[in-house]
């Protein structure tokens, strides 16, 4: 069965960065994937990696559009996420969130 699962994108002209969430640049929801591109130069986000600052690239959608499609579609979670047992929720652990996946 084939299932269709809308993107929303939105490619502004501004030079200014623009995140979802202060940090996404796409969002997957259980129906849709909303994007957002701008022509922003890479920003720093609140995330570190070996002591390094973490950046985002805020005119490649590349990787976080993949990644949205993939939590839709086909319920992918982001490798940070596990499912936490005695919580019996969803918990994030970054430790072996390894490389920029989608």
């Amino acid at each position: 069965r084939a299932r269709s699962v809308p993107v929303f994108l939105f490619d502004l002209v501004r030079t200014e960065p623009l995140l979802l969430d202060r940090r996404h640049q796409a969002v997957a929801f259980p129906d849709m994937v909303l994007a957002v591109r701008t022509r922003a130069p890479a920003q720093a986000v609140d995330l570190q990696c070996d002591g390094k600052v973490a950046f985002t690239e805020p005119a490649d959608l590349h990787r976080p559009l993949l990644a949205g499609v993939l939590q839709t579609a086909w319920g992918v979670a982001p490798t940070h996420l596990s499912w936490g047992e005695p919580q019996n929720r969803s918990v994030a652990d970054y430790l072996f969130s390894v490389g920029n996946t989608p």
